[in-house]
């Protein structure tokens, strides 16, 4: 079952995500560029999101169930490389953004969800539920 404290993350990082690109595009200058380094912004992005991470893991976690000092360099190389994809994928919105509006490109980014739930039965052998299977038909 799920608390009010997950929900109220979960309807947190939602939003953040759907405001993601209308922020972006007014963020441009009038030739439809940035006046900021785009990938100064997806690092700062990717900042504040471990810094948020670290203070949620000391605050909500307990000290008795943290598990940090059990990580190998293998377990922090598996965990690096959906971290370096997500920020590739940061900072290739602002290029999109600039090309798309801002609605078409919500409605294309769905679409990562529908490769993920692929990827996800093909390579991890997951197997998913009917509402898995109906949650991806109406994406």
């Amino acid at each position: 079952m799920v608390t009010r404290d997950e929900a109220a993350y979960v309807v947190f990082c939602a939003t953040f995500m759907l405001l993601q690109p209308f922020v972006t595009i007014n963020s441009q200058n009038s030739d439809r560029g940035y006046d900021y380094l785009i990938l100064s912004a997806a690092f700062l992005v990717e900042v504040i999101k471990l810094i948020v991470s670290l203070n949620l893991y000391a605050v909500v976690v307990p000290t008795a169930s943290h598990t940090h000092q059990a990580l190998s360099i293998g377990d922090i190389v598996k965990y690096a490389a959906p971290a370096l994809c997500f920020a590739i994928n940061n900072a290739l919105i602002f290029l999109i953004v600039e090309h798309v509006r801002p609605s078409i490109f919500q409605l294309t980014s769905t679409t990562k969800v529908v490769f993920t739930a692929i990827l996800f039965r093909l390579f991890l052998k997951r197997v998913l539920t009917p509402t898995h299977y109906l949650a991806i038909f109406l994406l």
